[in-house]
């Protein structure tokens, strides 16, 4: 990724806004720093059905697991994460959870090892940092393709939707096409307010927001 640099991808145009923004991107793909072999970003998320996500990385998923009350018989009711807590010299994280009912509401203090970090080599953050790359990358490719296909069928829509829209309005003033309405500008020099206006206003608009809006412009 040291080679070159992406292009960032308009926020107008770009469903992720990650990739809008060269601050964004330059984070997104920075290279991997020899001080972080030992180092491994863990995101520890409670989803609202009480299970427990864990990602590297944001990105690298590890899965989604049961809560540790649904599994011991302690959470009969409804289980969330309330807070966590770790230190980077120590694989065991620490989780507050709350196991309500109807009535009564109380809090556990859980204990979640993650021993696969502690017990992997010092390549594992390598591994990581990488796969998160290429997801991101290849997320990066599909977002350029959708919109390069939207692109291209707004090439292909344009021009008919701006003809009809002229055609139907020469029909109606002036009883021609836009074709004949071109032939009798370059025969006679005058030119239907119709036609001047759909040049000026309309077709030169539109220009510029294409110019100013395109995906691909990374000023």
């Amino acid at each position: 990724m040291n080679n070159f640099r992406l292009l960032k991808v308009h926020a107008e145009i770009a469903s992720e806004d990650i990739f809008s923004s060269r601050a964004s991107l330059d984070g997104l793909f920075r290279a991997f720093d020899p001080k972080d072999n030992d180092v491994v970003d863990v995101l520890v998320v409670g989803t609202r059905d009480g299970r427990i996500h864990l990602s590297i990385y944001d990105s690298f998923v590890v899965g989604s697991f049961a809560s540790p009350l649904a599994i011991s018989g302690m959470g009969e009711y409804d289980s969330q994460l309330i807070l966590h807590a770790s230190h980077k010299l120590y694989s065991t994280h620490a989780l507050l959870m709350s196991s309500s009912s109807r009535s009564t509401s109380e809090l556990y203090y859980v204990p979640m090892d993650l021993r696969f970090i502690s017990s992997s080599s010092d390549y594992l953050s390598l591994l990581a940092s990488r796969s998160t790359t290429l997801q991101n990358l290849l997320r990066y490719i599909h977002q350029v393709q959708a919109l390069m296909t939207a692109e291209w069928q707004a090439a292909q829509d344009l021009p008919n939707k701006f003809l009809r829209n002229i055609n139907e309005k020469l029909q109606e003033k002036n009883n021609c096409n836009i074709v004949q309405a071109m032939y009798h500008s370059v025969a006679t020099g005058h030119t239907f307010p119709a036609v001047k206006e759909w040049l000026v206003d309309e077709l030169a608009e539109r220009v510029r927001t294409l110019v100013r809006c395109h995906p691909f412009c990374d000023n």
